[in-house]
């Protein structure tokens, strides 16, 4: 009778562990983005970095005129990238 209650706490134990964010760093890592658009790198083009594995808040930056932007010593984590920029299509009209 005792092996299935010891059985059962321990699954709520470890099921309770993948429920939290992580409360220490495993790692680090530099990151480096590179924007291209048309065989051409961008320049001043705003990335925001985010993860929700730790506590921290998003990260962003500017790209070179190289198109790239770095980011060094940063969690290993896993990060969603957002990139905003403004495209000018030529109109039919012009």
């Amino acid at each position: 009778m005792k092996t299935p209650f010891l059985l059962l706490f321990l699954l709520f134990v470890v099921s309770a562990c993948f429920r939290e964010q992580p409360t220490q760093v495993d790692g680090s890592l530099n990151l480096t983005l590179y924007i291209k658009f048309e065989d051409r790198f961008l320049d001043s083009i705003p990335v925001t970095i985010k993860t929700y594995d730790y506590n921290i808040t998003s990260l962003s930056g500017i790209t070179d005129s190289g198109g790239a932007v770095s980011f060094e010593n940063i969690p290993w984590a896993e990060y969603f990238i957002t990139i905003k920029s403004t495209a000018v299509v030529a109109s039919a009209l012009d």
